[in-house]
């Protein structure tokens, strides 16, 4: 007596110190295909979410960060989860690359960091430091002497 398992096909082999009515009951050859075959066609976010995580890289792929990384898909596709197109960023790197194919991205988020938006295309602190200085990576020291700031 032989069974053929319900989602890749192959035969379902018969454990020979169980009984026949093993082979009755199970409908996969194993845990794995019992698995994918349960998983639903329109999976919510956060199941998408966690299938893309276990390909999440240690590292940002752009700048090379370690902290608040996130995955990234290429096409904008959430349910393409292909090594091809998933992509390990940290969430500046992530954002920015959101931004990049939005015509009005400026308007939203920050033009030096990619944080969201305060004022006049800046988040809180370049602004803070454009309206101090005039230039979002200078800063006045506590004697009022330059300092120029690199990101």
């Amino acid at each position: 007596m032989t069974k053929v398992c319900q989602y890749c096909g192959k035969e379902i082999i018969l454990n020979p110190h169980r009984s026949k009515l093993e082979l009755l009951k199970r409908r996969y050859c194993s845990h794995q295909c019992a698995s994918m075959a349960k998983r639903k066609e329109n999976p919510s976010r956060t199941a998408i979410i966690a299938r893309a995580r276990k390909y999440r890289k240690p590292f940002c792929e752009e700048c090379g960060g370690t902290s608040r990384l996130a995955i990234h898909h290429i096409d904008g596709d959430e349910k393409n989860n292909s090594l091809e197109n998933l992509k390990t960023l940290c969430c500046s790197c992530h954002i920015k690359s959101h931004t990049k194919t939005d015509p009005n991205w400026e308007r939203h988020y920050c033009i030096v960091c990619g944080n969201p938006v305060h004022a006049n295309g800046y988040c809180t602190k370049h602004y803070k430091r454009v309206k101090k200085s005039g230039s979002p990576f200078k800063l006045k020291d506590s004697h009022g002497k330059e300092i120029t700031m690199e990101e």
